[in-house]
């Protein structure tokens, strides 16, 4: 496997399997939160909003929805 990074590219066919692991935290949300807004925890481990550099992670963007 190739030590090149082609994170983001079309596969051509030819690679060689890969995989990205993302980490997942179930966290209960303070508030609405959509898809993709950045998060971080309260001490109670309650996810809130916030500002991008203060992120812990974010709402999977992939959702399909608005749940609360």
């Amino acid at each position: 496997m190739s030590t090149e990074s082609k994170l983001g590219s079309t596969p051509t066919g030819s690679e060689g399997r890969d995989a990205v692991h993302i980490a997942i935290i179930p966290a209960k949300a303070e508030e609405l939160l959509l898809p993709g807004t950045p998060v971080k925890l309260t001490d109670e481990d309650l996810a809130i909003g916030c500002r991008p550099d203060n992120a812990l992670g974010v709402v999977d963007p992939f959702l399909g929805g608005i749940f609360c």
